[in-house]
């Protein structure tokens, strides 16, 4: 068996082993880790640097957004409106429609009612003027040369009594 001593001196022996063990991996570690963190450490910043203008181009995006809203409420607030003035114009059409239907048409119906007999009218009794115009100047030239007529007649009788 084994006593204290040796123990102590294979607990030395294993220590010693693993120290030196030790200090391979911790090298080795520090190799590898090393440059692994400096790179991750300098990816960490270019992803930081595509955020930060990833985060630029979003609140762009959002100022732009903003006035696209305000641009989108206006014309909301527009459309409604017309929509509005629509509305009055068909009332103010259907009140034109009504008023046509019940007082133009009926009016323009009994005026073409009349108008054909009226015009045939005016048209007899155009002809007929126009041959009264025709006598009433026949009448003043007789009535004149008649006049003329009485005047040497008158004349000759006093002359003559």
């Amino acid at each position: 068996m084994m006593n204290q001593e040796d123990m102590n001196v294979l607990s030395t022996m294993i220590d010693e082993k693993l120290n030196a063990n030790n200090s391979v991996v911790v090298s080795l570690i520090q190799g590898l880790i090393l440059p692994l963190h400096t790179e991750m450490l300098d990816f960490k910043a270019e992803v930081m640097e595509h955020f930060a203008q990833i985060d630029k181009r979003l609140d762009r995006l959002e100022v732009r957004m903003d006035q696209l809203e305000e641009r989108m409420d206006h014309l909301e607030n527009e459309v409604a409106h017309l929509k509005k003035d629509v509305q009055h114009l068909q009332i103010d059409v259907r009140k034109l429609q009504t008023y046509t239907e019940n007082r133009v048409e009926p009016a323009l119906c009994l005026l073409s009612e009349n108008y054909v007999p009226a015009a045939n009218r005016y048209e007899h009794d155009h002809t007929e003027m126009d041959a009264m115009r025709a006598d009433i100047d026949l009448l003043n030239k007789t009535v004149a040369r008649h006049s003329v007529e009485l005047q040497r007649l008158t004349a000759q009788a006093q002359t003559a009594g």
